[in-house]
């Protein structure tokens, strides 16, 4: 079959054409499933470019005569298909599979171990196939929700791997402008959904504890005026902790000033959390408050016991805020604060 053919486009020495052409095709027709068409592009593709410098006439009948003699001797092919196809597969495997598995590098670094000794060709297919796939994935989980899955570090390594900022020139004549963007400025860290950007800022969480503060209060004046108590400190304290305990683990809810202000929590890698986080998140969170509780409740002494373990936590907390705007409570628990509007 004609090379041109095969890459269904005209005869051209545009060499942009035929590799969009060709990245059309191998994004079509993958190895493990369609070799032998896989095996037909590859050599069409290395055909066209070499017409380049050779004359369309003479490659053409080189390759009608190479094809046959592959049809007849399929065991003459010089590709290793069992190694792309390996590669391809674990790449699959990790997109495909649990989202943590994405974002860790340690699987990655099968596919680099499989790309060392691969062709550049080859190494060219799976990078194809895997800057498509990491921007499908991403752009539906967008659409979606508006996160990203594959975070800019993970797509940074990648990048390493597959050196597609190297080729940028060729890669937007092969993928279409959104995806070439929101690839390129993720690897960069320009992108409107970096994982950066869905940080809240500092007041927000500051106004929502405020209002949930406020919400509990009413609660407990409202309990105040029905029963006439008296200890308005000690069921506040029971209150705040139980409101939340309520909302954020049994429910699995944002509490009221969360709710209000457009924000949850999500694991780190824009994933439901589990209970196991949300325990671990309040028990830190909690104990962070702690001092404070125990002055309301009248055990002042007991706090400058331990006065020193409480300065040090609160110094371990503002420094850890200031170095990068972490909460201690939300990266023990590996949570992530989001926008969702």
């Amino acid at each position: 079959m004609y090379p041109w053919d095969v890459l269904g486009i005209d005869e051209t020495n545009d060499k942009k054409v035929i590799k969009k052409a060709y990245a059309k095709l191998i994004r079509k027709y993958r190895p493990d499933e369609a070799p032998e068409k896989f095996q037909e592009i590859n050599e069409a593709y290395q055909f066209a470019l070499n017409s380049l410098e050779l004359g369309t006439e003479a490659i053409g009948v080189e390759f009608e005569t190479e094809c046959d003699n592959q049809k007849e001797e399929k065991q003459n092919v010089t590709h290793d298909n069992f190694k792309v196809n390996a590669c391809i597969e674990q790449v699959n495997n990790i997109l495909d599979g649990k989202i943590q598995d994405v974002n860790n590098i340690k699987n990655w670094e099968v596919v680099d171990n499989l790309l060392v000794d691969m062709a550049f060709e080859e190494r060219s297919h799976v990078a194809y196939l895997a800057f498509q796939k990491c921007y499908d994935i991403n752009n539906n989980h967008i659409k979606e929700t508006g996160l990203i899955i594959i975070t800019e570090s993970t797509l940074q390594y990648l990048d390493s791997l597959f050196h597609w900022t190297g080729r940028w020139q060729e890669y937007q004549y092969c993928f279409t402008l959104d995806c070439i963007r929101l690839n390129f400025n993720l690897i960069e860290g320009n992108s409107e959904y970096s994982a950066d950007s869905f940080g809240v800022e500092p007041w927000k969480r500051i106004m929502a504890l405020l209002i949930d503060i406020a919400l509990v209060s009413s609660i407990c004046l409202l309990r105040l005026w029905l029963t006439a108590g008296e200890d308005f400190v000690g069921f506040f304290v029971f209150s705040f902790v139980f409101y939340q305990v309520i909302i954020e683990l049994i429910l699995r809810r944002e509490t009221l000033g969360c709710k209000w202000l457009n924000y949850k929590a999500n694991s780190q890698f824009y994933t439901s959390i589990s209970y196991k986080q949300i325990i671990i998140r309040l028990a830190a969170f909690h104990m962070m408050f702690a001092p404070i509780y125990m002055i309301l409740l009248g055990n002042e002494q007991l706090v400058l016991k331990g006065g020193m373990v409480v300065i040090l936590l609160y110094i371990v907390w503002v420094i850890a805020f200031l170095g990068g705007k972490k909460y201690i409570h939300d990266e023990l628990a590996s949570i992530k604060m989001v926008k969702t509007s």
